[in-house]
């Protein structure tokens, strides 16, 4: 019998000072109230591990811990060891949630008998609201689905935060602090230990995406990770996902072509020279693989003009911008 709470919600937190108390205020106003927070200040250097003593003060089911900085990763683990609810949560600190996501998703998972539960969520850009639905009904799928969703990316993808996990899954299981792209490395092996999969057709998490500078280059570093990540992971996955060789090769080819165009419209070719030159030599020496069903033709050919004269390239695709944007404004008059 778990004598600890019932739920423990992991919020690693850094450099997010004028977002982290709408996040706390969310967790806190949770219509189930037997939970613990466990606030991972990550060597921040603003006034975020104030703030987070502050409302440990004032709520003490928030556990605060300081260390210095390591990551995301070395954060979430922080809080792995400590946490003692028989389930587990993750919240970025820079986004929110709604008031009853956590009871919803502990009566989901107990009601299904599941292991992992998923729900959607709303994706917050500037003032525009957008909900992301990962099923049109309830339902569950089997561990073997859910992986092969995870690998073509479909809508609930390898995020930590829109779902709830049994803590026992976690046994055995950290998040490798020098492997990228952390949260679907660890979902791929939290998958394999389950036998079902429970999925939620209501969105009730609050993601959000900042667009700035420092988001801007936040994104490349995303997809130099989700290259690497593809790139990586494809003779693991090849073995045992033999019939998805198709979508693992889309998958790397789209990782390697986002990744280059991220660091040419960054400007960030000296930050990322071996990616850059790694990607650009796998679709050079690999155009067999454009032949994929998979991509469109539309693509393959921005592909093939791409490394056969970049500055070509992009004088081609600033026009096209600039014909589809006007082309949707008409057709919105």
């Amino acid at each position: 019998m778990n004598e600890g709470p019932l739920l423990s919600i992991v919020v690693p937190v850094y450099n997010v000072e004028q977002y982290l108390a709408r996040c706390l205020d969310s967790i806190l106003s949770q219509t189930l109230t037997d939970f613990e927070v466990i606030a991972v200040d990550d060597g921040s250097p603003d006034n975020c591990g104030k703030i987070l003593d502050e409302y440990s003060q004032k709520d003490k089911r928030i556990k605060v811990i300081h260390k210095e900085n390591g990551g995301v990763s070395s954060a979430r683990n922080a809080a792995l060891d400590l946490a003692q609810g028989e389930y587990i949560g993750f919240v970025d600190s820079d986004d929110y949630i709604e008031p009853n996501m956590y009871e919803y998703l502990v009566d989901s998972i107990k009601k299904s008998g599941c292991d992992i539960v998923i729900c959607g969520y709303h994706e917050v850009l500037s003032d525009e609201t957008k909900d992301i639905r990962i099923c049109e009904r309830e339902t569950s799928i089997s561990s073997r689905e859910g992986i092969v969703g995870l690998i073509e990316d479909k809508t609930y993808r390898g995020y930590l935060w829109n779902r709830l996990y049994k803590r026992e899954l976690f046994d055995g299981i950290r998040f490798p602090e020098t492997v990228v792209m952390e949260d679907l490395y660890v979902n791929h092996l939290l998958f394999e230990k389950v036998d079902k999969i429970y999925l939620l057709d209501k969105a009730l998490y609050y993601y959000i995406r900042r667009e700035d500078s420092v988001t801007m280059k936040r994104r490349t570093k995303t997809d130099v990770a989700l290259f690497r990540y593809h790139m990586g992971s494809y003779d693991r996955l090849i073995d045992n996902f033999c019939e998805m060789e198709s979508i693992l090769n889309f998958r790397r080819i789209s990782a390697a072509f986002n990744v280059l165009l991220n660091i040419d419209a960054n400007k960030l070719q000296s930050e990322y020279p071996e990616v850059y030159d790694e990607a650009y030599n796998f679709l050079k020496n690999n155009s067999d693989l454009l032949e994929n069903n998979l991509i469109s033709a539309g693509k393959r050919k921005r592909i093939q003009l791409y490394l056969a004269n970049k500055k070509v390239f992009f004088v081609f695709n600033r026009l096209y911008n600039i014909f589809v944007h006007r082309k949707n404004t008409f057709e919105c008059l």
